[in-house]
């Protein structure tokens, strides 16, 4: 199990929830929502306590667990409200999204935060 997944929305969307490095102690640290302990610990992960074996999977067929969905979800939802989303979620889905029935079908969301949701959560982001 790992952890890239998490960082895998973040590297697709240009959204950032949590500082990095180069912003611990400074000022504009404070515009980050959460901190990497509470993402690794809401994801199974925490450093310090015992390990969830459910954690945040790389296999797809994990997923269909009604536990990792609803992380996967709170996760795209916190990353879409507070992360500063750079790359509109159109063109992930055009780079990122293989299949053309997948492709219209998140098109055809109406809610932007709804599709983004969707588009994080769909098996062809999920299973990379």
């Amino acid at each position: 199990m790992a952890n890239h997944v998490v960082l895998q929305i973040s590297r697709i969307t240009g959204a950032n929830i949590a500082a990095g490095f180069n912003e611990i102690g400074k000022d504009n640290m404070r515009r980050h929502v959460v901190d990497a302990g509470w993402i690794m610990s809401e994801m199974g992960h925490d450093f310090w306590s015992k390990r969830q074996p459910n954690g945040f999977s790389d296999i797809k067929s994990d997923w269909i667990s009604t536990e990792h969905l609803d992380r996967r979800i709170r996760y795209a939802g916190l990353m879409f409200d507070h992360g500063n989303p750079k790359i509109n979620i159109e063109r992930v889905i055009y780079e990122h999204i293989k299949s053309e029935k997948l492709k219209t079908k998140l098109s055809s969301i109406s809610s932007e935060r709804t599709r983004f949701i969707a588009t994080m959560c769909s098996p062809e982001i999920l299973e990379v």
